[in-house]
């Protein structure tokens, strides 16, 4: 009883250090409306809209099993409870790369980055402030946080 009971919380420890090894490797980064409010307050004629504070993103590294994916496949393949639909994916933009550095603290841009927008019918600052997008954006991260844990474990799985 007693080696089963250290057996299981040596499981358990192993898959937490596993679980806070991979979260680091998943950074969100948000990006504000703010360029595309002024965009539509500068243009004549065209007419204000209501919009969330800004968008959300996860930043995936090579290793992830959903880098290089598009959001659609993405989407209908992993069936979680996305925050919000999902309407980005690429390669670090060029003329992001200062801001996401800043904003995550890394130095490297070889991500692929998957997110969402709050420029959809009813999406209102009210409904999607800031912190709404960050919850957001972490939610979405610990949704491919969890899509990576279990690739790993399906493919141990089928070498064992």
């Amino acid at each position: 009883m007693v080696l089963e009971i250290n057996q299981d919380l040596d499981i358990l420890l192993n898959l937490i250090e596993k679980v806070m090894s991979e979260i680091k490797k998943i950074h969100t980064f948000l990006r504000s409306n703010d360029w595309l409010r002024d965009e539509y307050t500068q243009v004549p004629g065209l007419t204000k809209r209501e919009m969330g504070w800004g968008n959300g993103y996860c930043a995936l590294p090579p290793e992830h099993p959903c880098y290089g994916m598009k959001y659609g496949d993405i989407y209908h393949t992993y069936t979680y409870g996305w925050p919000s639909e999902l309407t980005f994916s690429d390669k670090l933009p060029f003329n992001w790369s200062l801001d996401f550095k800043r904003d995550t603290g890394l130095s490297d841009d070889n991500y692929w980055l998957i997110g969402f927008d709050t420029m959809h019918f009813m999406d209102t600052l009210e409904r999607w402030p800031k912190e709404r997008v960050q919850e957001a954006a972490d939610q979405m991260a610990y949704n491919f946080l969890e899509i990576w844990i279990k690739k790993e474990r399906d493919e141990k799985d089928n070498v064992l």
